[in-house]
């Protein structure tokens, strides 16, 4: 297989990680999830606080001009882990699509929807 990667791609890629690395904290671990998804583990952080990042973060891409003739948005989807739960990841990824379905270019928090 071979995957070409365009400029703009690359530039958004390296705008998200720039305001990931900003914005995570020093133990956060940030890294490629599927093809156009990200995960962020945030040790020692609570829903509250992983929202108010997400929405930084969201900001901070909604501002980008990517001089292309639109708006460059993202969506999140967070969850918190609950008693070592292994299906965290599950959770984040359905809020991640129930944001893109209600909208896209927002935050989603498990518990808002649970």
């Amino acid at each position: 297989m071979i995957v070409m990667v365009t400029p703009l791609v690359t530039r958004f890629l390296l705008e998200l990680q720039t305001s990931l690395k900003n914005t995570v904290k020093q133990d956060g671990i940030i890294g490629r999830y599927g093809g156009e998804e990200f995960i962020v583990i945030l040790p020692n952080t609570c829903e509250a606080e992983a929202f108010f990042l997400g929405e930084k973060i969201r900001r901070q891409i909604e501002k980008v001009n990517f001089d292309i003739g639109i708006n460059v948005t993202i969506s999140i989807g967070i969850a918190e882990v609950d008693n070592s739960d292994l299906k965290i990841v599950e959770r984040a990824d359905a809020m991640l699509y129930h944001a893109k379905k209600t909208g896209r270019n927002r935050v989603v928090c498990y518990s808002h929807i649970s």
